[in-house]
């Protein structure tokens, strides 16, 4: 089994991390891997519209994945679930890190 993960997106509508993760997407469907997790943090600054942009990504991969949100990730889970709808069932929305 071949496992591929990737970390630490923190996408936002300016910084250039869209284009980076399309670069990493399109390795990772040359090494086809069997899953394909993804840890947190996806976006930044609130920049819930990126969940959609990113499961577009997420989706090239052809293989089953799992995604585990981060601290960036834990402000609004529900805008999280939405964004990211067709892979929902595979991300860890319930999970993130919170302050103690």
């Amino acid at each position: 089994m071949l496992i591929a993960q990737i970390t630490d997106i923190h996408a936002t509508p300016n910084n250039g991390n869209m284009a980076r993760l399309h670069r990493v997407m399109s390795w990772i469907e040359t090494v086809r891997p069997d899953l394909l997790i993804v840890t947190g943090d996806l976006i930044d600054h609130e920049w819930y519209e990126g969940y959609a942009a990113i499961e577009v990504e997420l989706r090239r991969a052809k293989c089953r994945f799992l995604v585990l949100p981060g601290n960036s990730d834990d402000d609004d889970k529900e805008a999280m679930r939405e964004g990211l709808e067709e892979i929902s069932e595979h991300a860890g929305v319930e999970s993130g890190v919170g302050a103690t």
